[in-house]
């Protein structure tokens, strides 16, 4: 869906299938042959991917949230990150949709071989895996998009499931308790800790 809204706005797209022959879900079914269908052919083989020149930009949508730590990554997808990370380290920016592709969502554990990013655009709440370590080092700048679904939808939707409640802890919250400090103050003069 990704490269085909690019193509439609034209920006030069290269398309890779990772797995080709994998049964996909109905939605990216459709999206592969819309794309199919714009006239792009899909190329399976990555050999000269990332190369000269660098890309501008490398969208990450191999994996999504279901990916869970603890299997291994598929050997084509851990060339695919050492040539991203070449990439990256000549110019190129990338960009991880939802979550970077070998972080667990979840935990925020990583696979050997995740792809790491220069920004995520997660949607509707930022995932645990992408918040916290390890993975949070492997998201770059967080960004939040919506998809048409409120944020009293999603919070009643975890409310009712079983996951056990968690919070992020932002700039916003903390601005709250922030307590002003004269510019001819010192440390001593707000308190101690131990």
């Amino acid at each position: 869906a990704c490269a085909r809204l690019l193509a439609a706005d034209g920006y030069a797209v290269t398309c890779r299938d990772v797995f080709p022959g994998a049964v996909l879900p109905a939605e990216a079914a459709l999206n592969r042959t819309a794309l199919l269908q714009m006239g792009f052919e899909l190329d399976i083989s990555p050999d000269h991917d990332f190369g000269s020149p660098v890309p501008d930009l490398i969208v990450d949508g191999i994996f999504g949230t279901g990916l869970r730590f603890g299997r291994p990554l598929p050997r084509e997808v851990r060339i695919i990150s050492e040539k991203i990370a070449r990439a990256r380290s000549a110019g190129a920016k990338v960009v991880a949709i939802d979550i970077p592709s070998g972080v667990d969502s979840d935990t925020g554990q990583v696979c050997p071989g995740t792809i790491a990013a220069d920004h995520t655009i997660t949607f509707v709440k930022a995932k645990t895996g992408i918040c916290a370590a390890p993975g949070r080092f492997f998201a770059g700048r967080i960004h939040t998009a919506g998809i048409g679904i409120t944020a009293e939808i999603a919070d009643r939707a975890i409310e009712c499931s079983a996951e056990t409640e968690r919070f992020l802890i932002d700039g916003a919250i903390v601005a709250k308790h922030k307590i002003p400090r004269p510019q001819d103050s010192h440390k001593g003069m707000f308190g101690k800790t131990l």
